[in-house]
Parts: C-alpha cells; structure tokens; sequence
C-alpha cells in the first residue's frame, strides 16, 4: 500500500526550512523567575545558618518571693529535672522599676519537695502561698543576684531560668 500523501504538511517544512528565527533565545525561565529562585537559595541558607548557629532557650516561669535585697526564693513543681537547675542563669522582671530585669543564678535546689501546707507554715501572706506554690507539692529553689533589688521584703516578682539552650536544627531535622 502506497500512500500519495507526503507524511508532513507543505506549511510545517516550510517554517521549519526557515532561518529567519535560528538567531533569537529560546526564553525558557524569565529573569524575574531566576530572582525569586535565587532569593529564596538565599532564604533557606539562611534559615539553615540560623539553624545550626542559633540557640532557642527551654525557660521555666515562675514568681519568687525577695528575701533580701539579692536573695530569693521560688517553689518549682515537684521534679527530677529541678536538681539540674543548680547554676543557671536567670532573669528577674522587677515590675514598675528603671532596672526592668535583674540577671541572677540558682544558687541551689532543695532535694526534697515541700508540700503546700509546709510552705503556708513559712509564709506570713495566704496571698503569698496562693502566688509561690502552684502544684501540691514543690522543690523550694534558692536565687541570688547580680545586683540589689529595689525591693521592700516579703515582695513577689517574676523570675525566668533558663534550663537549657537548644539548636534550632534539632527541631528541623526530628
């Protein structure tokens, strides 16, 4: 079976015989797609950098009560990770003051939880009891700082410990 047909048509040899078009780019990316690609290359790097440099710190909140003008003392619920705490930094927030934070250290935990009751026995304010102990039963942790605070005692102010520093690329790569 012959066929009389040629197998392409006249008009596409024709534009394919044609040179007219051999000497201009093929735009197959746009330059403004090659600035998003490049900035978001630099984005993740960055992130990445960040990542492997930074550190996030793992805090614990608490109120603590002033003993003196450089001594405090908070109760942390009960835990074994508590007795870790000795020699952390910490963060006083001193509420209405020119010196809105205090940097301090935990000086040292108590081993043996007090309960909720103990502590009433210790504290002259049921108010006092009702901000310092928020579980039944807490490790009582012993806070010195750097400077004095401008504090009359018994006050209550607000204490950050930093438990730990962490890398963010932990978080990415788990």
């Amino acid at each position: 079976m012959e066929n009389d047909q040629p197998l392409f048509r006249r008009e596409s040899l024709k534009n394919v015989d044609s040179y007219h078009q051999m000497d201009s780019y093929i735009v197959v990316i746009r330059p403004l797609w090659w600035f998003l690609i490049l900035a978001m290359v630099v984005l993740l790097i960055s992130i990445y950098i960040w990542a492997s440099i930074g550190n996030i710190p793992e805090t614990i909140s608490a109120k603590a009560l002033v003993l003196d003008a450089t001594h405090l003392v908070c109760y942390l619920p009960s835990n074994e990770k508590n007795q870790e705490l000795t020699g952390k930094p910490v963060l006083v927030k001193i509420p209405d003051s020119d010196f809105p934070m205090v940097k301090a250290n935990v000086e040292r935990v108590e081993g043996i939880p007090y309960s909720r009751r103990e502590v009433a026995l210790e504290l002259p304010r049921d108010w006092l009891l009702n901000n310092l102990i928020t579980s039944e039963y807490g490790n009582k942790v012993y806070i010195t700082t750097e400077k004095p605070l401008p504090f009359d005692v018994p006050s209550l102010c607000n204490v950050t410990i930093t438990e730990n520093q962490v890398k963010p690329i932990r978080y990415i790569l788990n």
